[in-house]
């Protein structure tokens, strides 16, 4: 599982997708309190930046 998290984050980096929607995707914390405001972001950012992961 934890090589996992690592392949996906190289596919994520690799697809320029922002460090902050990467963490979010795979559920790490970010290291500000500011960062924890709000409910995070909506699923269908997410979905876009795993779209463009997976080709589909």
């Amino acid at each position: 599982m934890h090589s996992l998290r690592h392949r996906m984050k190289d596919k994520l980096r690799n697809t320029g997708c922002p460090e902050a929607i990467s963490l979010a995707i795979l559920g790490h914390s970010t290291n500000t309190v500011a960062a924890n405001y709000g409910s995070g972001y909506a699923l269908e950012v997410m979905r876009e930046a795993l779209v463009k992961v997976w080709g589909k």
